[in-house]
């Protein structure tokens, strides 16, 4: 591991998937893209304990095979903490109350730009390290 933060992307539109990795490469972040949930699941779970470990999950909410919401279930019951950002088309307030209920930290609302992806990730490692220090 480089020092990078990494970061886990779970999305099932390939180009998009494509599209997200490379901005947040050129950022600087290590970066594993994945298709769907069951992927990221597994993904997390072979780097929980390991130098590479993910950082931050950014995550789509629907997706075939373990959408977003089934696997923040997952993450909690195998009490993963992880910072998560849920990106979605599709999003009202009551799903957006229920990514918070699921421990959800952050959501964004496709489509967006590449500057807006990368200030919510910003501002999740921002939240994260002041988090750490008041634990």
């Amino acid at each position: 591991m480089t020092g990078k933060k990494h970061i886990l992307l779970a999305e099932d539109a390939e180009q998009t998937r494509l599209t997200f990795s490379i901005v947040l490469k050129k950022a600087g972040y290590e970066v594993t893209a994945v298709e769907d949930g069951v992927a990221a699941l597994s993904e997390i779970m072979k780097k929980k304990d390991g130098p590479d470990k993910v950082n931050l999950l950014i995550t789509d909410v629907w997706m075939d095979r373990l959408n977003g919401l089934e696997l923040m279930d997952q993450l909690t019951k195998l009490e993963l903490r992880i910072p998560m950002l849920a990106m979605t088309g599709f999003g009202d307030k009551d799903l957006v109350l229920e990514l918070m209920r699921r421990g959800c930290t952050e959501y964004i609302e496709k489509p967006f730009e590449g500057v807006e992806l990368l200030k919510c990730v910003a501002k999740l490692f921002e939240k994260a390290e002041h988090d750490q220090k008041q634990a």
